[in-house]
């Protein structure tokens, strides 16, 4: 017979051999009760919102359900705010609180078929800096030109680069803080993006700086969007922290000047301790950590799971 007939023949074969061995096993268990999932990230100054949902069995490929009949109720400082929220959509309850830096939260959050939810953060306080500087190294060139209605010519240009952000971060005594660390742009337009930042330091990102949550203790660079860190190595003393952006944009002689922005926060720990968690639990997507183990994200939500977690901000803009 010919070789090439007998080629064809062979793979369905073996593909009917490994059919056969197929063996489609029926889960018989009892699938667990959802609980409730609360995640709240008020910002000082901002209205407060809260998402609200329902978590689902493991086994389900169906996204997290929401919940639009929860009823919750809130306190501040220990004092009962009345009337305080109401559902927009998607889960989300909007609130008409805007959290000061000290401020004590409590919500409680009951929902249908899943119990009593309860949890509690005290919103921090904004960190201190000082010795704030920018290092700019771009280049520019024109790129277009164009009349205005009033015979005026305008020019558009395009900026590379770089730009380096270093500020002394004061961190009190005798007390646990974490921070979050992010750069924002204005382009020509007015309004801010978020750019990627990047930070080396060997004192915050050393062993213990995520409470040996995750990472390698051996990577002195930090990279990202948001950046974490705690004060686990610089409690009580000021030390110096440069943020590494790139300078990518566009901007018009009417809209010349381009504002770079850091954003230092101070976040509370459990929203800390969550967005770490989370962000180690995301990473296991990645095929180099099929081997990791197995990360739980934290939760601060008795009778449910998510968190409720507050940060205030303090702003350094050049």
């Amino acid at each position: 017979m010919n070789k090439r007939r007998l080629i064809p023949i062979i793979a369905l074969l073996s593909t009917l051999a490994l059919a056969s061995c197929e063996k489609i096993i029926d889960f018989n268990g009892t699938p667990t009760n959802p609980l409730a999932v609360v995640i709240s990230e008020p910002v000082e100054g901002r209205l407060w919102n809260i998402y609200v949902g329902k978590s689902r069995f493991f086994l389900s490929n169906d996204s997290v359900p929401d919940v639009d009949d929860a009823k919750l109720q809130i306190a501040v400082n220990g004092k009962q705010i009345a009337n305080a929220t109401t559902y927009t959509n998607s889960g989300i309850y909007s609130t008409n609180i805007v959290p000061k830096p000290g401020d004590i939260l409590n919500l409680t959050a009951e929902v249908p078929g899943c119990g009593i939810a309860t949890a509690t953060c005290q919103m921090p306080l904004r960190p201190k800096w000082s010795n704030a500087s920018i290092r700019r190294d771009t280049t520019q060139r024109r790129t277009s030109t164009w009349t205005d209605s009033n015979g005026k010519m305008h020019a558009r240009y395009s900026v590379t680069g770089t730009a380096s952000v270093t500020f002394e971060l004061n961190d009190p005594a005798s007390e646990a803080n974490y921070y979050m660390l992010y750069m924002l742009i204005r382009n020509s337009d007015g309004n801010w993006q978020y750019v990627w930042s990047t930070v080396e330091d060997n004192m915050l990102f050393d062993i213990d700086a995520t409470g040996n949550i995750l990472g390698d203790s051996d990577n002195k660079k930090h990279e990202g969007i948001k950046i974490y860190f705690s004060d686990d190595r610089i409690n009580g003393r000021s030390h110096p922290i440069t943020a590494s952006i790139n300078m990518n944009y566009e901007y018009t002689d009417t809209h010349p000047s381009t504002s770079v922005r850091a954003v230092v926060c101070g976040v509370s720990r459990d929203l800390y301790l969550y967005l770490k968690t989370k962000e180690a639990a995301q990473d296991q997507d990645n095929w180099t950590s099929i081997f990791s183990e197995p990360v739980q994200v934290h939760s601060n939500i008795n009778g449910g799971i998510g968190v409720l977690g507050g940060t205030s901000q303090s702003i350094i803009e050049f």
